[in-house]
């Protein structure tokens, strides 16, 4: 199991810090050497000695196997909790954000942070803001055409947004200007 599907432990303050300061105490082992030992980075234990993480209930039971004597800090949990309490905690925080924001906002904001990226340089034949050369070329053909056209239109994908190039009727173009992009 891997530590992002492990229960979390919650100790009586200080208590994650004397767990770890007495494993490596009385095994003899640095931070570095500890660290390899669990198989983890040498950052992630700092963050368990230092309190800003909750211990996963397996490295608990790792440290344990390296020192037996460990297993009496289980007195000093305050709280286990289970393997999905941070997404649960975020999608409640993602819940209540999502709650109060508009579909016009949400659309709004989208907008106004493309706009700071880049700039839009060329006016299309119905007075639209296009990006680039191709873009208005491609309107003026979909007009030439006798096609009606929706320029960057929201389309709501559930409860997400997607900006298409064009919508004529119930097709979506999406011109592909960045084909030589790999991953694209």
């Amino acid at each position: 199991m891997g530590l992002q599907h492990a229960k979390r432990i919650l100790f009586e303050k200080n208590y994650q810090k004397k767990f770890f300061n007495i494993l490596m105490i009385k095994s003899n082992l640095s931070q570095r050497r500890l660290a390899k030992r669990l198989g983890l980075s040498r950052r992630t234990l700092r963050n368990w000695i230092d309190e800003k993480l909750l211990l996963p209930e397996n490295i608990f039971y790792k440290c344990v196997e390296i020192l037996p004597e460990l297993l009496n800090y289980k007195k000093f949990f305050i709280d286990i909790y289970p393997e999905n309490w941070g997404r649960i905690k975020g999608g409640k925080i993602r819940g209540r954000m999502k709650s109060n924001l508009t579909r016009e906002i949400r659309i709004k904001a989208f907008r106004a942070a493309n706009s700071k990226t880049v700039k839009r340089r060329f006016l299309g034949p119905n007075g639209e803001k296009m990006y680039n050369e191709a873009e208005k070329r491609l309107a003026e053909f979909l007009l030439k055409n006798g096609f009606e056209y929706k320029y960057e239109p929201a389309i709501s994908l559930g409860s997400k947004y997607a900006f298409p190039d064009f919508l004529v009727k119930n097709t979506i173009i999406e011109r592909c200007g960045y084909s030589d992009w790999p991953g694209y």
